[in-house]
């Protein structure tokens, strides 16, 4: 078995192993039929992902798994995705606290990304 196979497999079983949680948590919450409604979406997003692996450029630039070039564009929709995210989560905080209804798990994401970034800076600043 190949090392890129194992990585394939691997990912396959992370994102099986997230999404039971997920459908278990809206089954507990709304009861059955919203889990199945769920458990649907995610097995065709997880579907999608994994048989696309092999067909899809952009499905590989999202796994980061490849040659120099993949990686580098990996890092590049990572960190544009992060940029979008540095704009939007103040914008929609501010919002929250302008018509007097403060969302503080917004807030809260806001905070944890906030100290990721720092932190991350952080840490590849002295790792060079």
């Amino acid at each position: 078995m190949t090392m890129s196979l194992r990585r394939w497999r691997a990912t396959l079983a992370g994102m099986i192993a997230l999404a039971v949680p997920v459908v278990a948590g809206f089954w507990i919450a709304d009861g059955p039929l919203s889990a199945a409604i769920v458990a649907a979406w995610l097995a065709l997003a997880i579907g999608a992902l994994h048989f696309g692996r092999g067909r899809s450029e952009t499905i590989t630039v999202m796994s980061g798994a490849g040659d120099e070039r993949i990686r580098s564009l990996s890092v590049r929709a990572l960190s544009f995705a992060g940029g979008v995210m540095a704009v939007a989560l103040p914008a929609w905080w501010l919002v929250s606290v302008l018509v007097d209804r403060p969302n503080y798990g917004v807030a809260a994401l806001l905070g944890l990304f906030s100290a990721s970034f720092v932190g991350a800076s952080f840490w590849l600043a002295r790792r060079g």
